[in-house]
């Protein structure tokens, strides 16, 4: 996976070259059409490895499948999603160094992300929460990427 690591976050200069291999999992269930369950599926599993290059206020997110996620930080109005498209546009704003995206999931859930930069920029964490009417609380699931060699 080509590409450069290039967010703006603190620690994450555009030396940083390759993609970013994950470590964690998760599986899901519950109730819902097979369709529901796999739109939730794609908002929340995340990867193996992620690619992220930075085009001004244009954060990229290509996985090994080439899905691209390109996240906009400048407030613009996003094209409206084409089925069966191969990108997703997302807004999104920096929080401190913590790039935070939100997003409605499939059932009306709230999808929020948060990509920082750890370990001496070593490593992406993903931290995913999914709140939803029919959860007591939010789940919370944190996805780490190994910065490759």
């Amino acid at each position: 996976m080509g590409g450069g690591i290039g967010m703006g976050i603190p620690g994450m200069g555009g030396g940083m070259g390759g993609g970013m291999g994950r470590r964690g999992g998760v599986q899901g269930g519950g109730s819902g059409s097979d369709e529901q369950h796999a739109r939730m599926r794609d908002l929340i599993q995340a990867p193996d490895q992620v690619s992220v290059a930075q085009k001004g206020p244009e954060i990229d997110v290509t996985d090994t499948e080439n899905h691209m996620r390109a996240l906009f930080t400048d407030g613009r109005k996003l094209d409206k999603p084409k089925k069966d498209s191969a990108q997703t546009q997302v807004k999104a704003r920096w929080d401190h160094g913590t790039l935070v995206t939100e997003e409605k999931g499939p059932s009306g859930e709230k999808v929020s992300h948060s990509y920082e930069i750890t370990n001496q920029g070593k490593q992406l964490a993903d931290t995913l929460t999914l709140e939803s009417k029919r959860l007591n609380t939010p789940v919370i699931i944190r996805y780490v990427y190994d910065k490759a060699e």
